[in-house]
Protein backbone atom coordinates (compact mmCIF):
# COMPACT_ATOMS: atom_id res chain seq x y z
CA UNK A 1 0.00 0.00 0.00
CA UNK A 2 1.39 3.39 -1.01
CA UNK A 3 2.11 5.74 1.88
CA UNK A 4 0.33 9.12 1.63
CA UNK A 5 2.38 12.17 0.67
CA UNK A 6 1.84 15.92 0.93
CA UNK A 7 -1.26 16.89 2.91
CA UNK A 8 -2.20 13.22 2.99
CA UNK A 9 0.51 12.75 5.62
CA UNK A 10 -1.61 14.93 7.92
CA UNK A 11 -5.10 13.89 6.86
CA UNK A 12 -4.42 10.19 7.29
CA UNK A 13 -3.58 10.50 11.00
CA UNK A 14 -6.23 11.71 13.52
CA UNK A 15 -3.67 13.21 15.91
CA UNK A 16 -1.83 15.04 13.13
CA UNK A 17 -5.18 16.36 11.90
CA UNK A 18 -5.89 17.74 15.37
CA UNK A 19 -2.45 19.34 15.52
CA UNK A 20 -2.94 20.97 12.11
CA UNK A 21 -6.38 22.31 13.04
CA UNK A 22 -5.11 23.63 16.38
CA UNK A 23 -2.19 25.28 14.59
CA UNK A 24 -4.66 26.92 12.19
CA UNK A 25 -6.53 28.32 15.21
CA UNK A 26 -3.29 29.72 16.63
CA UNK A 27 -2.48 31.11 13.20
CA UNK A 28 -5.89 32.80 13.12
CA UNK A 29 -5.12 34.47 16.44
CA UNK A 30 -1.76 35.63 15.11
CA UNK A 31 -3.27 36.85 11.83
CA UNK A 32 -5.85 38.84 13.75
CA UNK A 33 -3.49 40.41 16.28
CA UNK A 34 0.13 40.46 15.13
CA UNK A 35 -0.06 43.08 12.35
CA UNK A 36 -2.12 45.43 14.53
CA UNK A 37 -0.96 44.85 18.10
CA UNK A 38 1.63 47.63 18.08
CA UNK A 39 -0.79 50.01 16.35
CA UNK A 40 -3.51 49.27 18.92
CA UNK A 41 -1.04 49.80 21.76
CA UNK A 42 0.44 53.07 20.48
CA UNK A 43 -2.43 54.65 18.55
CA UNK A 44 -5.56 53.50 20.43
CA UNK A 45 -4.40 52.95 24.02
CA UNK A 46 -1.69 55.65 23.87
CA UNK A 47 1.00 53.33 25.24
CA UNK A 48 4.41 54.96 24.57
CA UNK A 49 7.02 52.94 22.61
CA UNK A 50 9.24 52.48 25.68
CA UNK A 51 6.38 50.98 27.70
CA UNK A 52 5.31 48.84 24.76
CA UNK A 53 8.86 47.51 24.56
CA UNK A 54 8.60 46.63 28.26
CA UNK A 55 5.36 44.74 27.53
CA UNK A 56 7.09 42.77 24.78
CA UNK A 57 10.05 41.88 27.00
CA UNK A 58 7.83 40.94 29.95
CA UNK A 59 5.69 38.77 27.70
CA UNK A 60 8.77 37.04 26.33
CA UNK A 61 10.15 36.34 29.83
CA UNK A 62 6.88 34.91 31.09
CA UNK A 63 6.31 32.89 27.93
CA UNK A 64 9.73 31.26 27.95
CA UNK A 65 9.65 30.58 31.70
CA UNK A 66 6.24 28.93 31.60
CA UNK A 67 7.14 26.98 28.45
CA UNK A 68 10.36 25.59 29.91
CA UNK A 69 8.57 24.52 33.09
CA UNK A 70 5.74 22.96 31.10
CA UNK A 71 8.18 21.21 28.75
CA UNK A 72 10.07 19.66 31.64
CA UNK A 73 6.92 18.65 33.52
CA UNK A 74 5.33 17.06 30.46
CA UNK A 75 8.48 15.01 29.88
CA UNK A 76 8.56 14.02 33.55
CA UNK A 77 4.89 13.14 33.99
CA UNK A 78 3.44 12.94 30.44
CA UNK A 79 0.61 15.35 31.29
CA UNK A 80 0.28 16.80 27.81
CA UNK A 81 -3.50 16.90 27.44
CA UNK A 82 -4.30 18.93 30.56
CA UNK A 83 -1.46 21.33 29.74
CA UNK A 84 -2.91 22.00 26.29
CA UNK A 85 -6.39 22.55 27.73
CA UNK A 86 -5.19 25.02 30.38
CA UNK A 87 -3.06 26.92 27.88
CA UNK A 88 -5.93 27.39 25.45
CA UNK A 89 -8.27 28.43 28.26
CA UNK A 90 -5.81 31.19 29.18
CA UNK A 91 -5.97 32.53 25.62
CA UNK A 92 -9.76 32.61 25.82
CA UNK A 93 -9.55 34.52 29.11
CA UNK A 94 -7.09 37.12 27.87
CA UNK A 95 -8.84 37.97 24.62
CA UNK A 96 -12.19 38.12 26.41
CA UNK A 97 -10.79 40.79 28.73
CA UNK A 98 -9.61 43.08 25.94
CA UNK A 99 -12.76 42.57 23.88
CA UNK A 100 -15.24 43.13 26.71
CA UNK A 101 -13.33 45.81 28.66
CA UNK A 102 -10.89 47.47 26.26
CA UNK A 103 -8.30 49.63 28.00
CA UNK A 104 -4.57 50.07 28.35
CA UNK A 105 -4.80 47.99 31.54
CA UNK A 106 -6.55 44.96 30.01
CA UNK A 107 -4.29 45.18 26.95
CA UNK A 108 -1.22 45.10 29.19
CA UNK A 109 -2.55 42.28 31.39
CA UNK A 110 -3.43 40.16 28.37
CA UNK A 111 -0.31 40.69 26.29
CA UNK A 112 2.24 40.92 29.10
CA UNK A 113 0.94 38.17 31.40
CA UNK A 114 -2.12 36.07 30.46
CA UNK A 115 -1.38 35.24 26.84
CA UNK A 116 2.34 34.56 27.50
CA UNK A 117 1.39 32.05 30.20
CA UNK A 118 -0.14 30.06 27.35
CA UNK A 119 3.08 30.30 25.37
CA UNK A 120 3.84 26.59 25.68
CA UNK A 121 0.92 25.59 23.45
CA UNK A 122 2.72 26.06 20.15
CA UNK A 123 5.77 24.11 21.30
CA UNK A 124 3.66 21.36 22.85
CA UNK A 125 1.82 20.87 19.57
CA UNK A 126 5.17 20.29 17.87
CA UNK A 127 6.26 18.06 20.75
CA UNK A 128 3.14 15.97 20.16
CA UNK A 129 4.02 15.90 16.46
CA UNK A 130 7.49 14.59 17.28
CA UNK A 131 6.03 11.90 19.58
CA UNK A 132 3.54 10.53 17.06
CA UNK A 133 6.02 10.64 14.13
CA UNK A 134 9.19 9.53 15.90
CA UNK A 135 9.29 6.16 14.10
CA UNK A 136 9.02 7.73 10.64
CA UNK A 137 12.04 8.55 8.43
CA UNK A 138 13.71 11.91 9.11
CA UNK A 139 12.75 13.32 5.69
CA UNK A 140 9.11 12.47 6.36
CA UNK A 141 9.25 14.06 9.82
CA UNK A 142 10.68 17.23 8.29
CA UNK A 143 7.94 17.19 5.64
CA UNK A 144 5.21 16.82 8.26
CA UNK A 145 6.70 19.63 10.37
CA UNK A 146 6.83 21.88 7.29
CA UNK A 147 3.20 21.09 6.42
CA UNK A 148 2.02 21.81 9.96
CA UNK A 149 4.00 25.04 10.09
CA UNK A 150 2.50 26.01 6.74
CA UNK A 151 -0.95 25.45 8.25
CA UNK A 152 -0.13 28.26 10.68
CA UNK A 153 0.21 30.66 7.73
CA UNK A 154 -3.04 29.64 6.01
CA UNK A 155 -5.31 31.99 8.00
CA UNK A 156 -3.15 34.95 7.02
CA UNK A 157 -4.12 34.45 3.38
CA UNK A 158 -7.84 34.68 4.09
CA UNK A 159 -8.09 36.87 7.15
CA UNK A 160 -5.73 39.71 6.37
CA UNK A 161 -7.21 40.67 2.98
CA UNK A 162 -10.68 40.61 4.57
CA UNK A 163 -9.48 42.81 7.41
CA UNK A 164 -7.95 45.12 4.86
CA UNK A 165 -11.40 45.60 3.31
CA UNK A 166 -13.09 45.87 6.71
CA UNK A 167 -10.71 48.52 7.99
CA UNK A 168 -11.02 50.48 4.76
CA UNK A 169 -14.78 50.40 5.37
CA UNK A 170 -14.34 51.88 8.86
CA UNK A 171 -14.44 48.82 11.13
CA UNK A 172 -12.63 49.44 14.44
CA UNK A 173 -9.24 47.80 14.92
CA UNK A 174 -10.41 46.46 18.29
CA UNK A 175 -12.64 43.98 16.47
CA UNK A 176 -9.54 41.89 15.83
CA UNK A 177 -10.03 40.62 19.39
CA UNK A 178 -13.44 39.23 18.45
CA UNK A 179 -11.81 37.02 15.83
CA UNK A 180 -8.94 36.06 18.16
CA UNK A 181 -11.44 35.06 20.85
CA UNK A 182 -13.48 32.97 18.41
CA UNK A 183 -10.36 31.15 17.19
CA UNK A 184 -9.24 30.45 20.76
CA UNK A 185 -12.67 29.04 21.65
CA UNK A 186 -12.65 26.75 18.60
CA UNK A 187 -9.13 25.61 19.48
CA UNK A 188 -10.23 24.80 23.03
CA UNK A 189 -13.19 22.79 21.76
CA UNK A 190 -10.96 20.81 19.37
CA UNK A 191 -8.42 19.99 22.08
CA UNK A 192 -11.12 18.95 24.54
CA UNK A 193 -12.63 16.64 21.94
CA UNK A 194 -9.66 15.20 20.05
CA UNK A 195 -6.40 15.50 22.02
CA UNK A 196 -5.43 11.89 22.82
CA UNK A 197 -5.31 10.73 26.42
CA UNK A 198 -1.70 10.67 27.64
CA UNK A 199 -1.74 6.90 28.16
CA UNK A 200 -2.65 6.45 24.47
CA UNK A 201 0.49 8.15 23.17
CA UNK A 202 3.37 5.96 21.89
CA UNK A 203 5.31 4.48 24.82
CA UNK A 204 3.70 7.06 27.15
CA UNK A 205 7.17 8.74 27.30
CA UNK A 206 8.61 10.09 30.55
CA UNK A 207 12.07 11.63 30.93
CA UNK A 208 13.04 10.14 34.30
CA UNK A 209 15.03 13.34 35.04
CA UNK A 210 14.66 15.53 38.09
CA UNK A 211 13.70 19.14 37.47
CA UNK A 212 17.26 20.25 38.24
CA UNK A 213 18.77 17.69 35.86
CA UNK A 214 16.32 18.68 33.13
CA UNK A 215 17.24 22.35 33.56
CA UNK A 216 20.94 21.47 33.39
CA UNK A 217 20.29 19.59 30.15
CA UNK A 218 18.64 22.70 28.66
CA UNK A 219 21.43 24.96 29.91
CA UNK A 220 24.32 23.20 28.13
CA UNK A 221 26.67 25.93 26.79
CA UNK A 222 26.87 24.44 23.30
CA UNK A 223 23.08 24.23 23.09
CA UNK A 224 22.50 27.73 24.47
CA UNK A 225 25.06 29.24 22.08
CA UNK A 226 23.09 27.80 19.19
CA UNK A 227 19.85 29.13 20.65
CA UNK A 228 21.33 32.64 20.85
CA UNK A 229 22.48 32.36 17.24
CA UNK A 230 19.03 31.18 16.15
CA UNK A 231 17.37 33.99 18.12
CA UNK A 232 19.47 36.61 16.38
CA UNK A 233 19.08 34.98 12.97
CA UNK A 234 15.26 34.98 13.12
CA UNK A 235 14.68 38.15 15.17
CA UNK A 236 14.01 40.27 12.10
CA UNK A 237 10.82 38.25 11.43
CA UNK A 238 9.41 39.28 14.82
CA UNK A 239 10.63 42.85 14.39
CA UNK A 240 8.94 43.02 10.99
CA UNK A 241 5.53 42.39 12.59
CA UNK A 242 6.16 45.19 15.11
CA UNK A 243 7.41 47.66 12.52
CA UNK A 244 5.14 46.94 9.57
CA UNK A 245 2.06 48.91 10.60
CA UNK A 246 4.03 51.72 12.22
CA UNK A 247 6.41 52.07 9.28
CA UNK A 248 3.83 51.99 6.53
CA UNK A 249 1.33 54.33 8.21
CA UNK A 250 3.73 56.73 9.96
CA UNK A 251 6.68 56.97 7.57
CA UNK A 252 5.10 55.91 4.32
CA UNK A 253 1.73 57.64 4.98
CA UNK A 254 -0.01 54.59 3.55
CA UNK A 255 -3.56 53.55 4.56
CA UNK A 256 -4.09 51.08 7.41
CA UNK A 257 -5.74 48.68 4.97
CA UNK A 258 -2.41 48.28 3.12
CA UNK A 259 -0.86 46.85 6.29
CA UNK A 260 -3.23 43.85 6.23
CA UNK A 261 -2.81 43.49 2.47
CA UNK A 262 0.98 43.36 2.73
CA UNK A 263 0.97 40.95 5.68
CA UNK A 264 -1.56 38.69 3.97
CA UNK A 265 0.38 38.63 0.70
CA UNK A 266 3.58 37.84 2.57
CA UNK A 267 1.95 35.01 4.50
CA UNK A 268 0.46 33.59 1.32
CA UNK A 269 3.83 33.52 -0.37
CA UNK A 270 5.44 31.97 2.72
CA UNK A 271 3.46 28.75 2.29
CA UNK A 272 5.04 27.54 -0.98
CA UNK A 273 8.44 28.57 0.41
CA UNK A 274 7.83 26.41 3.49
CA UNK A 275 6.85 23.44 1.35
CA UNK A 276 10.00 23.85 -0.75
CA UNK A 277 12.29 23.73 2.27
CA UNK A 278 12.26 19.92 2.42
CA UNK A 279 13.78 19.48 -1.08
CA UNK A 280 16.27 22.22 -0.20
CA UNK A 281 17.45 20.20 2.79
CA UNK A 282 18.55 17.42 0.45
CA UNK A 283 21.25 19.77 -0.86
CA UNK A 284 22.12 21.94 2.15
CA UNK A 285 22.39 21.43 5.90
CA UNK A 286 19.81 23.02 8.17
CA UNK A 287 22.25 25.70 9.45
CA UNK A 288 23.08 26.73 5.87
CA UNK A 289 19.40 26.95 4.91
CA UNK A 290 18.70 29.04 8.03
CA UNK A 291 21.57 31.37 7.10
CA UNK A 292 20.10 31.75 3.62
CA UNK A 293 16.75 32.69 5.14
CA UNK A 294 18.41 35.26 7.42
CA UNK A 295 20.23 36.87 4.49
CA UNK A 296 17.01 37.14 2.50
CA UNK A 297 15.03 38.60 5.40
CA UNK A 298 17.82 41.03 6.26
CA UNK A 299 17.64 42.28 2.67
CA UNK A 300 13.91 42.82 3.10
CA UNK A 301 14.41 44.75 6.36
CA UNK A 302 16.85 47.10 4.65
CA UNK A 303 14.27 47.70 1.91
CA UNK A 304 11.51 48.19 4.53
CA UNK A 305 13.61 50.89 6.21
CA UNK A 306 13.43 52.81 2.92
CA UNK A 307 9.72 52.16 2.32
CA UNK A 308 8.82 55.83 2.74
CA UNK A 309 10.74 56.54 -0.47
CA UNK A 310 9.46 53.60 -2.51
CA UNK A 311 6.60 54.14 -4.99
CA UNK A 312 5.20 50.66 -4.24
CA UNK A 313 5.61 48.46 -1.18
CA UNK A 314 3.81 45.23 -2.16
CA UNK A 315 6.66 43.81 -4.33
CA UNK A 316 8.75 43.59 -1.15
CA UNK A 317 6.39 40.87 0.09
CA UNK A 318 8.14 38.33 -2.13
CA UNK A 319 11.52 39.00 -0.50
CA UNK A 320 9.98 38.98 2.97
CA UNK A 321 8.22 35.68 2.28
CA UNK A 322 11.34 33.91 1.02
CA UNK A 323 13.25 34.78 4.17
CA UNK A 324 10.42 34.28 6.64
CA UNK A 325 9.24 31.02 5.05
CA UNK A 326 12.64 29.49 5.80
CA UNK A 327 13.07 31.06 9.25
CA UNK A 328 9.62 30.00 10.42
CA UNK A 329 10.12 26.37 9.39
CA UNK A 330 13.68 25.02 9.43
CA UNK A 331 14.61 26.16 12.98
CA UNK A 332 11.75 24.01 14.37
CA UNK A 333 13.38 20.79 13.19
CA UNK A 334 16.86 22.07 14.07
CA UNK A 335 15.84 22.69 17.69
CA UNK A 336 14.03 19.39 18.07
CA UNK A 337 17.12 17.63 16.71
CA UNK A 338 19.16 19.21 19.51
CA UNK A 339 17.06 17.34 22.11
CA UNK A 340 15.52 14.62 19.98
CA UNK A 341 15.14 12.27 22.96
CA UNK A 342 13.08 14.79 25.02
CA UNK A 343 9.99 15.89 23.02
CA UNK A 344 8.70 18.22 25.75
CA UNK A 345 12.09 19.84 26.27
CA UNK A 346 12.48 20.05 22.50
CA UNK A 347 9.16 21.88 22.42
CA UNK A 348 10.41 24.12 25.22
CA UNK A 349 13.40 25.05 23.05
CA UNK A 350 10.90 26.45 20.56
CA UNK A 351 9.67 28.76 23.33
CA UNK A 352 13.25 29.65 24.28
CA UNK A 353 13.82 30.53 20.64
CA UNK A 354 10.64 32.62 20.56
CA UNK A 355 11.81 34.43 23.70
CA UNK A 356 15.22 35.20 22.23
CA UNK A 357 13.67 36.23 18.92
CA UNK A 358 11.25 38.56 20.71
CA UNK A 359 13.96 39.91 23.03
CA UNK A 360 16.36 40.71 20.19
CA UNK A 361 13.49 42.23 18.19
CA UNK A 362 12.51 44.37 21.19
CA UNK A 363 16.14 45.43 21.66
CA UNK A 364 16.40 46.47 18.01
CA UNK A 365 13.09 48.35 18.30
CA UNK A 366 14.19 50.12 21.49
CA UNK A 367 17.63 51.14 20.21
CA UNK A 368 16.31 52.25 16.84
CA UNK A 369 13.38 54.28 18.15
CA UNK A 370 15.40 55.91 20.93
CA UNK A 371 18.24 56.99 18.62
CA UNK A 372 16.41 57.78 15.41
CA UNK A 373 13.18 55.99 14.53
CA UNK A 374 11.56 53.03 12.83
CA UNK A 375 13.95 53.01 9.85
CA UNK A 376 17.00 52.60 12.08
CA UNK A 377 15.22 49.84 14.02
CA UNK A 378 14.73 47.94 10.76
CA UNK A 379 18.41 48.32 9.86
CA UNK A 380 19.47 47.09 13.31
CA UNK A 381 17.15 44.10 12.85
CA UNK A 382 18.90 43.29 9.56
CA UNK A 383 22.30 43.48 11.27
CA UNK A 384 21.09 41.16 14.06
CA UNK A 385 19.85 38.60 11.50
CA UNK A 386 23.15 38.54 9.61
CA UNK A 387 25.13 38.30 12.86
CA UNK A 388 23.06 35.33 14.02
CA UNK A 389 23.43 33.56 10.69
CA UNK A 390 27.20 33.97 10.78
CA UNK A 391 27.41 32.74 14.38
CA UNK A 392 25.27 29.68 13.61
CA UNK A 393 27.44 28.74 10.64
CA UNK A 394 30.57 29.14 12.76
CA UNK A 395 29.17 27.00 15.59
CA UNK A 396 28.09 24.28 13.18
CA UNK A 397 31.08 24.42 10.87
CA UNK A 398 31.66 20.68 11.47
CA UNK A 399 28.06 19.87 10.56
CA UNK A 400 27.42 17.87 13.75
CA UNK A 401 25.13 20.20 15.71
CA UNK A 402 22.82 17.43 16.96
CA UNK A 403 25.61 15.45 18.58
CA UNK A 404 27.60 18.13 20.45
Amino acid sequence: MTRPTGPGLILSDPTLRLIALAIICIGTVAAALAPYQSMIAVQIFAIPPRLYTAILVTAALISVSSSVVVGILTDQHAIRRVTAILSTALLVTGYSLVRLAPSALTFTLTHAIISPLAGSLFGQLFALTRIVTRDRPEAERDRIAALIRAAFALPFIVILPLWSLAIAAGVSLLNVYTLALAAALIGLALILRDWPQDAQLPSHPRSGLSFRAAMAELAQPALMARMVALGLAASSVSLYMVLLGLTLTTLGHRPQSEVALFAGLTAGLEIPVMLLTTPLLRRLSKPKVIALGSALHATFMVLLSQSAHLPAILPLAAVAAMGAGILLTIPLGYMQDLLHHRPGAGGALIAVNQFLVAAFAALAFLIGTQISGYSLAALIGAAFALTGAGLLLWLDRAGKYARD
